[in-house]
């Protein structure tokens, strides 16, 4: 839900040539956008376009940025040192040896704000390592400025993991910040594929969104 400035830059950036290309549905299918996003009805464009323009000028330091920390801190203290295994289905014949990093690792998430709170994404937040608002959780169809972000948020749970505990033999309190960084990295680089692979569909053409 924390993000460095400089990724920030790059979803706002990437938000403004968004909102000029949805102008209309003539403007967005002569855009590049236009070859693999296609909309049925102005109504979703408008709707989504309305979602890109609070991005693209989003008061990171201001409004979001109270709304993502008083939620993050609200969560962190009711989660308490309670167990919390929802993730164990990421790694699936592993989930038992799973259950204790999972839960450290959701902890972490909503205690810091970034995936299972590892020093690498923390330290990239810059001074201090507070980072700025990601837009993205903090924009909705709620009242403006209130946290809605479901308490369930895990951000390893759409990632494969059992190939992080096949080689583990123990897991132990001490280890579980280690465990927690293999994590994100598997994460990221099954990210990082999958992002890589529909890039390339794209360019080949053989992938088309509706919407």
């Amino acid at each position: 839900m924390l993000v460095p400035a400089t990724d920030l830059k790059v979803l706002q950036d990437h938000s403004a040539k968004l909102v000029e290309a949805s102008a209309s549905l003539e403007t967005w299918h002569a855009s590049s956008f236009g070859n693999f996003i296609q909309f049925a009805n102005r109504d979703t464009l408008s709707e989504l376009r309305e979602y890109w323009t609070q991005y693209k000028v989003s008061d990171a330091a201001g409004k979001f940025d109270i709304s993502i920390r008083g939620g993050l801190s609200a969560r962190s203290k009711a989660l308490g040192d309670g167990s919390y295994t929802h993730g164990v289905r990421s790694a699936g014949p592993f989930c038992i040896e799973a259950i204790n990093a999972v839960g450290h690792t959701y902890r972490k998430y909503w205690e810091t704000g970034v995936a299972s709170g590892d020093s690498g994404s923390l330290a990239r937040l810059g001074a201090g390592q507070k980072g700025l608002a990601n837009p993205m959780f903090a924009v909705s169809s709620a009242p403006s400025g209130q946290f809605v972000v479901h308490y369930g948020t895990d951000p390893l749970l759409g990632f494969h993991l059992a190939s992080t505990f096949g080689n583990l033999r123990s897991e132990t309190q001490s280890s579980l910040n280690v465990i927690g960084e293999r994590l994100v990295q598997a994460a990221k680089d099954q990210f990082y594929d999958w992002c890589q692979n529909y890039k390339l569909l794209v360019d080949h053409q053989r992938v088309q969104l509706q919407l």
